[in-house]
This record gives C-alpha cells, structure tokens and sequence, in this order.
C-alpha cells in the first residue's frame, strides 16, 4: 500500500518538473520571438517615419515658394 503511494508521490513530482520545464523552455521562446519582433516594428517604423518626413519637407518646400 505504501509503495503505491510512493511511487505516485514520485511520479507526481516528475510530471511537476517536467510541466515547469516545459513553460520555462515556451516561456524563453516566446520572448525571443518577441524581440524579433520589436526588432522588425522598430526597423518598419523608422523606414515610415522617414518617408514622412521627406513628404512632410517636400511639401513644406513646395508651400513655401
């Protein structure tokens, strides 16, 4: 009776490491992936923000003459 109890007390603790293990390895992937996304938003932004900005002082420009 009390090996039974023994062996599920130890397979319970497997399984707990095993699903802590888990979520930590998804866990780390999911925030690798989300810099590589920051990263990919950050470079599209600043390309927009460019293309804006030349907009903005080429008819800033034409308004002027």
């Amino acid at each position: 009776m009390f090996h039974l109890f023994e062996v599920m007390v130890k397979k319970k603790w497997l399984y707990l490491v095993l699903f802590i293990t888990a979520v930590t390895g998804l866990l780390i992937v999911q925030y690798q992936y989300l810099q590589v996304v920051l990263v990919l938003a950050n470079s599209q932004f600043s390309t927009k923000k460019d293309k804006v900005k030349s907009r903005v002082q080429e008819d800033l420009s034409e308004f002027n003459a």
